[in-house]
């Protein structure tokens, strides 16, 4: 079949369609590059879908002015013309939807590989909420983030954004589709708001995280709100939504949840809670995609390798355990074999006072990095004013190692050593405050417990306070 573009050209595309929808069939170019959509013939609404498309690909398009963000969309590229109206898209080879994961058939159906591991499925969150916040800061709204319309390579880390004609924008882009009741927003299911918007996407999006992180809906617990199944859906997800998690409030547990939101670390529980506490019926109230996006970073440098072979998940979040008990992996339940010690450092940024030597010291709202051999510390963990995130071609993060944890296994010791191209400091916890050793570059410095490490001159680099965790 040719297809016929505004542009003039013509490519040739398979005669069968792989995919079809509400809307249009799918169907792939021969050269194996391209999808192309092309809509059911409806003349009524044809100048309105040859208006939606142009708008997507010439005015409201997150890829237009930055390739880096091609492979997080199958955006529209141009609009065909003949046999039908329709646009041609990249076409997504070795990815499955989310839905393979959420329905247990289908996951038993994936192969090992397909399956992937935890660390991929971080990766693929950090694509999605990067995704999620290049719409969101452009006012775009996605209104149907659902298993159906998010693919992943779970292995490999990676995520795309399918199905990206449907975008709202009020007064620009009309609401074509409603969303599934599972990930759509309270305010929605009721009616109470008719029309998405980038608030309503914040709860799909912490939806979504909440499935693909920890197996579960996070508002299907055992509570019933009506005898009738169709109006129980819609209290539950509607006027009567109620998080399984929610700390005061235990009437909707599920007990047969085997993944709680305190396993991925204090900073991705504490956005659940403000996002199916704080701001189920509070759209305001939601966290923003780049604070999801922000946490998940944080969470990957958080991340040990599962202590056996046989782990489905094989990587876990390694959170400080409780006094006398042990960190065990939450998938298989296998404890942390070696080393029986970690270190869990915690980096602080300045205050921006006058004062050099004036910086935050609260652990309960810093970052941490969790010491493991091999493990990097990079730019954005030394220097306040460096990232890790991608914002366009002249923000690239810089991505040359830092730093690198070292364990001796036969002195049961841990290093850090510095790999920077500058000198950084140090004092011990019985070190006299204002005092600081000098951590040459290529130095590798033992680790002890409560010293304080000192990334470069003050006030324009990190500080760090070291705690060793017995862990096995």
């Amino acid at each position: 079949m040719d297809i016929t573009f505004t542009d003039g050209s013509v490519e040739a595309y398979e005669d069968s369609a792989f995919a079809f929808g509400a809307q249009g069939e799918v169907f792939r170019s021969r050269d194996g590059k391209h999808a192309v959509k092309l809509y059911y013939p409806d003349t009524s609404k044809d100048p309105e879908l040859i208006k939606r498309i142009d708008t997507l690909i010439n005015e409201l398009n997150p890829t237009k002015d930055d390739s880096y963000w091609c492979s997080f969309f199958t955006w529209p590229e141009k609009r065909a013309t003949k046999p039908k109206v329709g646009f041609r898209m990249p076409f997504v080879e070795g990815l499955k939807t989310l839905e393979n994961f959420f329905l247990k058939k289908a996951y038993q159906r994936l192969r090992p590989e397909e399956r992937g591991w935890f660390i991929g499925r971080i990766a693929c969150a950090i694509k999605l909420t990067s995704a999620a916040n290049r719409l969101s800061t452009m006012g775009l709204c996605y209104p149907d983030f659902s298993g159906k319309n998010i693919m992943v390579d779970a292995f490999e880390g990676r995520a795309v954004l399918i199905d990206c004609d449907s975008l709202t924008v009020p007064g620009r882009l009309s609401a074509v589709v409603e969303g599934t009741r599972t990930f759509r927003a309270p305010e929605l299911v009721t009616r109470k708001v008719t029309i998405p918007s980038v608030a309503s996407d914040r709860h799909a999006l912490a939806s979504i995280l909440y499935h693909w992180l920890l197996l579960w809906d996070p508002l299907r617990g055992e509570k019933i709100f009506d005898p009738d199944p169709t109006q129980d859906d819609l209290l539950r997800y509607g006027e009567k939504a109620l998080y399984i998690e929610h700390p005061s409030d235990p009437s909707n547990r599920a007990s047969k949840q085997v993944f709680k939101a305190s396993m991925l670390g204090p900073e991705l529980e504490k956005l659940f809670r403000r996002a199916f506490v704080d701001g189920l019926y509070n759209p305001n109230a939601r966290p923003q995609p780049f604070q999801w996006r922000d946490a998940l970073y944080h969470t990957y440098d958080q991340i040990i390798p599962c202590a056996t072979a046989h782990c489905d998940w094989r990587f876990f979040v390694a959170t400080v355990p409780k006094p006398g008990s042990r960190l065990v992996c939450p998938s298989c339940g296998e404890p942390v074999k070696a080393p029986k010690t970690l270190p869990f450092v915690y980096i602080f940024n300045h205050r921006g006072m006058s004062n050099p030597d004036e910086y935050y010291t609260d652990k309960s709202k810093a970052h941490y990095v969790v010491g493991w051999p091999g493990r990097h510390l990079y730019q954005w963990h030394t220097r306040p004013d460096a990232s890790a995130v991608y914002t366009d071609p002249n923000r690239v993060p810089d991505t040359l190692p830092r730093a690198v944890f070292e364990f001796d296994q036969n002195a049961n010791q841990w290093y850090l050593k510095n790999l920077a191209p500058h000198p950084m400091y140090y004092r011990g916890a019985s070190d006299v405050v204002g005092m600081w050793r000098q951590w040459p570059v290529d130095f590798s410095i033992p680790l002890t417990p409560e010293m304080t490490l000192q990334f470069g001159p003050a006030p324009y680099h990190c500080r760090a306070s070291v705690t060793l965790e017995k862990v096995g």
